[in-house]
């Protein structure tokens, strides 16, 4: 019979269950009638060969799942430990009939092994293990350890039903044992507590238990509470500034998260935690937990998004403040700057999510009526009317590639004599960036001065080079960067009396190689404010037209995009050829820094200087 026991384990493993002609299934030569009445065969190799059989017949056979039941009482520990583990293997839904017979298991069997598995069983079974919820309360008792882990945690996966467990699970809290507290809180979470003072009592192990496995399933379970645990917010949001282990803080922002707006009494708090925080998880958990319990209000903290996304150092964290800002539709117009800045960062898919946010914000502003836009009609195309920055959509001969935006003058500048001040924006060198140079219209730019924002032509569907010059052109391109900046400002003096003396660029990212090329190719330029800009002489024009030229170059030594090393060799190369240039550091990576209005200020005026 040994040699058959063997063969049941290979057969168990490997072999299908044969079916006789009457359906009853046969497992090495016998019917599964034979090795039921087996399993009271006076010998222990084969009640516990009966056992392995039964379990390769499996539960859908009428019969199996009530003698494996019989086994589980069987004298010897072997048998009992095979039936247990065959059960154990079983769907949940097959196991329904047998909570009572585990629950006499888990109250006398003498094996510790067996009782551990019994409760992990009925935990598994779950809310239909009701019945035997006594047992588990007095097996979490049991003198063995791994017993009263196992049975702790499987009242818990009753769920609500074991609510008359919670006075068993509380006093649990403070047991010598960790895991014992850990899987007293498990359960608690499940449950769930009938008043403050129980969720004052979990919320305790925040700051004073010494398990951090422990304190995070606190938080954990809290969360699980949702509006129930909203006593707690005061005790998480501490623990979040305390707390010194990432993954606890993780699973509090995501409680936070769970138990919905009641958390904004704390939320001057949260955005400080959501600033500072030294975990990227931490953060974006934060945001996710405010953007859910805020909704529509979100919008109150759009200032501190805003600010957010032009400082954190994650590009992850960039791309769902994006995702936010962009739920706020219209109401996050004043996000614009900030998300133009965006189209720079070094990472793709913040880029594209910032470009297609903008989008999404214009459309929605040329779609307000005319009394909500402030506007005669709003579009991307056309932008909103602003008397403290009067823009004119304007066509060079009616060539719609030869598009540029006049911003100015201002009302009391108009019959002054202006400079000219020519604008190259970065990234894709689109009509998105308007708001941000209206914005230095009005707060960077010196007195008496115009705008010109050039709006980069598309010639082709994959064109790389945003703006083209006569050394790095574009497939099909029709003129060449340089050209079209000579015609803007000859256009531009059509229409206003412009000082020659005071005609300037300003460029950043991937519109500076084309501000050092006008720079070197045409006179009517005095001055190029070049930011964050790669810098290849190989690219330009003689570096000797450099004679005389003011440069003011921005550049972020944390720079990987365009790195740092290129515009200390334009400061070398240009001043080694008689120009004059000032080389100023901002902290950041690539991309305009919060204080970006203040630097242009600053650079324009040092380029207007003698």
């Amino acid at each position: 019979m040994r040699a058959v026991f063997l063969s049941l384990l290979c057969l168990q493993l490997v072999f299908p269950v044969r079916l006789r002609a009457d359906d009853e299934p046969v497992v090495n030569g016998l019917k599964k009638s034979e090795w039921i009445k087996l399993l009271d065969d006076p010998k222990l190799r084969n009640r516990r060969a009966a056992v392995v059989a039964l379990g390769i017949i499996g539960p859908l056979h009428k019969g199996v799942v009530p003698a494996l039941a019989h086994a589980l009482r069987d004298k010897e520990m072997a048998v009992r430990n095979e039936a247990i583990q065959i059960l154990s293997g079983m769907d949940r839904k097959d196991l329904h009939d047998l909570v009572p017979d585990f629950a006499d298991l888990l109250k006398d069997d003498p094996n510790t092994a067996i009782r551990q598995q019994t409760a992990n069983l009925l935990g598994r079974i779950g809310p239909e293990a009701k019945p035997a919820l006594n047992r588990l309360i007095i097996a979490t008792n049991d003198k063995e350890l791994s017993v009263r882990i196992a049975a702790t945690e499987a009242i818990g996966k009753i769920g609500p039903d074991a609510h008359e467990a919670v006075t068993n699970l509380l006093p649990l809290l403070k047991d010598k044992e960790a895991s014992i507290r850990l899987a007293a809180v498990f359960s608690l979470g499940r449950i769930g507590l009938d008043n403050d003072a129980q969720i004052e009592t979990l919320t305790k192990l925040l700051s004073g238990d010494s398990s951090a496995d422990v304190r995070k399933e606190v938080a954990r379970s809290i969360g699980m509470l949702e509006i129930q645990g909203k006593s707690a917010i005061p005790s998480l949001t501490k623990s979040l500034k305390t707390e010194q282990v990432a993954e606890v803080r993780q699973q509090i922002a995501l409680a936070l998260g769970k138990i919905g707006p009641d958390i904004l009494t704390q939320k001057d708090a949260l955005l400080i935690a959501l600033k500072s925080d030294s975990d990227k998880t931490v953060r974006l958990f934060l945001l996710r937990s405010l953007s859910s319990s805020m909704s529509e209000n979100l919008v109150s903290i759009l200032p501190d998004l805003t600010q957010l996304l032009k400082v954190d150092p994650e590009g992850e964290i960039r791309l769902a403040i994006i995702q936010e800002i962009s739920n706020m539709g219209v109401a996050a117009r004043s996000a614009l700057p900030a998300l133009i800045q965006a189209q720079q960062d070094v990472q793709i898919a913040v880029r594209d999510a910032a470009r297609a946010t903008i989008k999404k914000i214009q459309d929605a502003i040329a779609k307000m009526p005319k009394e909500n836009a402030g506007t005669s009609k709003s579009s991307a195309a056309k932008p909103p009317e602003d008397p403290n920055a009067p823009t004119q959509d304007l066509k060079i001969g009616d060539d719609p590639k030869k598009r540029y935006f006049l911003i100015g003058p201002k009302p009391a500048e108009k019959d002054q004599k202006m400079g000219l001040l020519i604008v190259l924006p970065g990234g894709t060198g689109d009509e998105s960036f308007l708001p941000f140079v209206k914005s230095l219209f009005k707060d960077s730019l010196p007195k008496n001065f115009l705008i010109a924002q050039l709006v980069a032509p598309k010639w082709t569907e994959k064109q790389e080079i945003v703006w083209p010059t006569r050394k790095l052109p574009a497939s099909d391109m029709k003129f060449a960067t340089e050209e079209f900046i000579q015609e803007v400002i000859t256009d531009v003096e059509k229409k206003f009396q412009i000082d020659p003396e005071r005609v300037l660029t300003l460029s950043w990212s991937s519109g500076g190689p084309a501000a050092y090329f006008a720079s070197l190719s045409s006179k009517k330029i005095k001055g190029s404010l070049i930011a964050m800009s790669v810098f290849k002489p190989e690219l330009l024009p003689q570096l000797s037209n450099a004679k005389g030229h003011r440069y003011y170059l921005l550049h972020s030594p944390d720079d990987e995009t365009c790195p740092y090393p290129m515009a200390k060799k334009a400061q070398q190369d240009l001043t080694a050829q008689g120009a004059k240039v000032e080389l100023v550091d901002y902290e950041g990576m690539h991309g305009w820094p919060s204080n970006a209005l203040e630097l242009i200020h600053d650079g324009l005026n040092k380029l207007l200087s003698k």
